[in-house]
């Protein structure tokens, strides 16, 4: 119930969860297990993915903004995602990497400029 909501445009009604898990639970049990799952969670449900740590990258600076080298860094972090080795980094490391990986890879003047540096915390 709670990925359904969090995950679908139109999520389905309670009641057809009901009768695709063939009435096992009653409608009370499912929403008392959904509030116990949000407070364990404490609403916390979200993370910043690489994806959007690109977006901001790309705000930054100028050669990030050629999309050429923005297409390319974001398939870089798709393939990234096959990777399991890679899960010990940060998202937004994961996307400076891909970014910086993709200008050079396409001989474009490197995005890592100085203003992003500073922004960011990260050189290259």
């Amino acid at each position: 119930m709670v990925a359904t909501k969090y995950e679908e445009i139109y999520p389905p009604d309670l009641k057809d969860l009901l009768s695709v898990s063939e009435n096992k639970f009653s409608r009370d049990e499912v929403l008392a297990m959904e509030r116990e799952m949000l407070t364990a969670l404490d609403f916390n449900m979200t993370a910043p993915s690489s994806y959007r740590f690109l977006e901001r990258y790309r705000k930054l600076s100028t050669t990030a903004n050629d999309d050429q080298v923005f297409f390319f860094a974001q398939y870089i972090q798709e393939i990234a995602l096959l990777d399991a080795s890679l899960l010990k980094y940060k998202h937004s490391e994961l996307a400076a990497a891909a970014l910086i990986l993709s200008a050079k890879h396409l001989k474009k003047v490197n995005p890592w400029t100085k203003e992003i540096e500073r922004a960011t915390d990260m050189n290259e």
